[in-house]
């Protein structure tokens, strides 16, 4: 989404990191644990690569706010708050404690906030620029029509009267 979205061109080093992410995410889910406690210990490991691929998807936000995209703003508060509420729920379960409250599922609604908002403000630009596009060409077709009646005027005025009763 992050590179297609913003057209940014990731070096091969970026997009081989981000792919070896998630497949040492899938990975670990992949396993088939064979007691409660084995589920909960890959579990825990998987959250812990999956913060690894949490945090890049900071440092991707972060290229895209340096790089002056108006959306990288939103994806950069959508993602720290990710991470921060992820990384609170992340180090309670791999220290095996319950917390006060989970904030992971804040943190997922906040990103998928931000996701939308990123995208809304994208179509409304993108909108914006169709509408005067639009107005252009709608101008230009006056202006032309204008110029070709002129131009019909001027040469009907050229050939004389002949020429006006031949085309009534």
């Amino acid at each position: 989404f992050y590179f297609e979205f913003f057209s940014l061109r990731a070096s091969d080093r970026l997009k081989r990191y981000v792919l070896i992410l998630v497949w040492v995410v899938g990975g670990h889910m992949a396993l088939v644990p064979r007691t409660l406690q084995d589920a909960e210990r890959v579990f825990a490991a998987s959250l812990v690569v999956g913060f690894a691929f949490l945090v890049s998807y900071v440092v991707i936000s972060i290229v895209i706010f340096r790089h002056g995209a108006r959306e990288g703003g939103f994806l950069l508060i959508g993602t720290g708050l990710l991470v921060l509420l992820g990384g609170h729920d992340i180090v309670y379960k791999v220290m095996g404690r319950e917390p006060f409250v989970w904030l992971q599922g804040i943190g997922i609604f906040v990103f998928e906030a931000m996701i939308f908002i990123t995208l809304a403000s994208r179509t409304m630009r993108v909108y914006a620029r169709l509408e005067e596009y639009s107005t252009g060409i709608e101008e230009e077709v006056a202006r032309r029509t204008r110029e070709l009646r002129e131009a019909n005027r001027s040469s009907r005025r050229r050939s004389g009267p002949r020429a006006n009763s031949s085309l009534t």
